[in-house]
């Protein structure tokens, strides 16, 4: 009976591991039903493009999960600090949605502090169980209260969702769903505004619910999230070390002018032509009959913009990258429509690397003045640079006008499986690991999913790697997992 154990509790572990994974969201799924996201970068405001920027009230700039100096917001714990945003419509949720954020805590009120709150406990709040470490995620919705039972150390970027699917809520958090609640009686209602560091509608008095510590990236939808692309937002946008999360482009948000770009366009005002392009604060800089808008990042930074030639192999933007071999870089980027609205034609985004076209071509809207984000994903197999392209693949002269911001290329990494799980009464524990070649993971362990500690680092070679841990046999249930050093 203990082998049988052994081997269901490493199953679980290999299940919860081996979600669908980011390559399997098609590019432009996580911008459909986004309709808020704020970056925190240094402010409040909204870069889903539909404007619902908030106030500070005594928070301050800090370091995101990349090191990034001003990249998320810290929130000191005390009364009075907080984001408010209002109450707007677009976010008063009563059917299926989905909201994330990254969070580290590290202080708060002695209650159960607010990541945030719209409508307090009858309309929808994300929190935490304590104010100590470790802690428990839990969630409020039209007067519904759950929470999680695995917890989360203090001093660590954690993310984490809530999300509504018809009379089912979930909270997700590091890679799983740890929370699936009834909510058929849930009804919410908005009476007060949405804030981000503590609870909705709060009284004067009232000093246990404010946030204590970072908050970064959080997302609305108004639609519920698969898990696939949980796992994406999760995966993609996590700090695996050093080498993670670095953008490896020259000047991929343009505020150096022309500098790093290579492209079969031709440099000047996209108002000679169809074939220019032009590096501007605001399209109307380069076209007098554009509209006026500014670029994706501050507000007062440059763009990319390009009259589209209709001819879908002139290659708009190339750059040139060295990359090590068997690893795996998302390239990304913002994009907007900024012919006068609507566009007839909007333009079509295809990435190509090194020759081949890479995922799916992202279409655009024509709205003009919308940032959308797109992203596809590149395993560099043997290959030592990447040679990346965009190209504006609707085939037509007449409007296909889009501007460029922000364009990132870096690695991350895939999570592993675990596979051809077995248990010998001689040598212990024996399993395969499925992942990147040449990777180095760390094998844990753990008898509670709660606490884990490790066992071993093992490097794969030919994408699985056998690995025997002999104290298996000592224990009647065990959970494995493995994770990116």
């Amino acid at each position: 009976m203990k082998a049988n154990l052994i081997t269901l509790a490493a199953a679980v572990i290999s299940a919860i591991l081996d979600q669908s994974s980011v390559a399997q969201v098609s590019p432009g799924s996580l911008t459909n039903g986004l309709v808020a996201y704020y970056p925190l970068d240094g402010n409040a405001n909204d870069a889903s493009g539909y404007g619902i920027n908030g106030v500070a009230f005594n928070v301050f700039p800090t370091k995101d999960r990349f090191g990034n100096a001003s990249g998320a917001v810290n929130f000191p714990g005390t009364k009075g600090s907080y984001i408010d945003f209002g109450a707007p419509a677009a976010l008063q949720f009563t059917g299926d949605f989905t909201v994330t954020a990254w969070v580290n805590f590290s202080a708060g009120a002695e209650g159960n502090p607010r990541i945030l709150s719209y409508g307090a406990d009858c309309g929808y709040e994300l929190l935490t169980g304590e104010s100590t470490s470790p802690r428990h995620f839990g969630v409020n919705l039209g007067c519904v209260k759950f929470g999680a039972d695995p917890v989360f150390p203090e001093g660590e970027w954690h993310f984490v969702a809530s999300r509504r699917s018809g009379a089912v809520a979930h909270i997700f958090a590091n890679g799983t769903f740890v929370s699936t609640n009834s909510v058929a009686a849930a009804v919410p209602v908005f009476p007060g505004n949405l804030n981000l560091g503590r609870k909705s509608l709060i009284d004067s008095l009232e000093t246990r619910t404010y946030w204590g510590g970072a908050i970064d990236d959080v997302r609305f939808y108004s639609r519920a999230l698969s898990e696939a692309e949980l796992n994406a937002l999760y995966s993609s946008q996590r700090k695996l070390g050093s080498a993670f999360g670095q953008n490896l482009l020259v000047n991929g948000g343009f505020e150096a002018g022309n500098t790093g770009v290579a492209s079969k366009y031709a440099f000047g005002r996209v108002d000679t032509g169809e074939g220019y392009y032009d590096v501007v604060r605001n399209p109307k800089d380069s076209h007098f009959l554009a509209p006026s808008f500014t670029d994706h990042t501050t507000g007062g930074g440059f763009m990319l913009v390009a009259n589209g030639a209709g001819d879908t192999n002139r290659v708009l933007w190339s750059q040139t990258i060295g990359v090590a071999t068997n690893r795996t870089y998302e390239f990304s980027g913002w994009a907007s429509s900024w012919a006068n609205s609507p566009d007839p034609n909007p333009s079509r985004i295809g990435v190509r690397i090194n020759g081949a076209a890479v995922g799916t071509a992202f279409q655009l809207s024509s709205q003009s003045a919308l940032w959308q984000n797109f992203s596809v994903l590149w395993s560099s197999r043997t290959s030592a640079v990447a040679v990346v392209e965009i190209r504006l693949e609707t085939a037509a002269a007449s409007g296909n006008d889009a501007a460029f911001d922000d364009l990132r290329f870096t690695e991350i990494a895939i999570r592993p499986r675990l596979t051809g799980m077995k248990l010998s009464l001689i040598r212990g524990f024996q399993y395969a690991i499925d992942g990147e070649k040449s990777r180095t993971y760390a094998i844990e362990v753990s008898e509670n999913l709660r606490q884990w500690s490790s066992v071993a680092d093992v490097t794969s070679t030919n994408d699985a790697s056998v690995f025997v841990e002999p104290t298996a046999t000592n224990k009647t249930f065990l959970f494995y997992r493995a994770r990116v050093n």
